[in-house]
């Protein structure tokens, strides 16, 4: 993998680095409990060294304790060129364009830590949104 391509697309790296440093988990037991064998992997996830493969997402979720729909999504994103990742999000996910815009703001708001909606916010939400 080239340098470019390397610094241009880790949004993967940086989601796995931010729940492998909230974790109680140091990085070896992480990597143990997602089924590899060796810490030097996530290292190399987390740099845009290595690809996650595929089929490894959902132990990794399950390490990590993150939702494994979006880490699926970011695994996904490393394999496919960016306009046409872009074209199959855009078709194969099922939210309208305003929803997606809901989404995007909130992702680039929390710099894509998925935040849980408390049910303070939700009844705010309903509030500002509201006939």
């Amino acid at each position: 993998m080239g340098n470019s391509e390397t610094s241009t697309n880790n949004n993967i790296g940086k989601y796995i680095e931010e729940y492998a440093n909230a974790s109680n988990y140091n990085y070896r037991d992480l990597a143990i409990m997602a089924g590899f064998t060796s810490a030097n992997i996530l290292y190399q996830f987390m740099s845009g060294r290595a690809k996650v493969p595929l089929d490894r997402v959902p132990g990794l979720a399950e390490a990590l304790r993150c939702d494994p729909s979006h880490l699926f999504v970011l695994a996904l994103e490393q394999y496919i060129e960016p306009n046409l990742f872009q074209q199959m999000r855009e078709l194969v996910v099922s939210v309208t364009v305003n929803e997606r815009g809901w989404i995007d703001a909130i992702r680039q708001a929390s710099s894509g830590s998925d935040p849980r909606i408390t049910p303070d916010q939700a009844a705010e939400l309903k509030a500002m949104l509201a006939p």
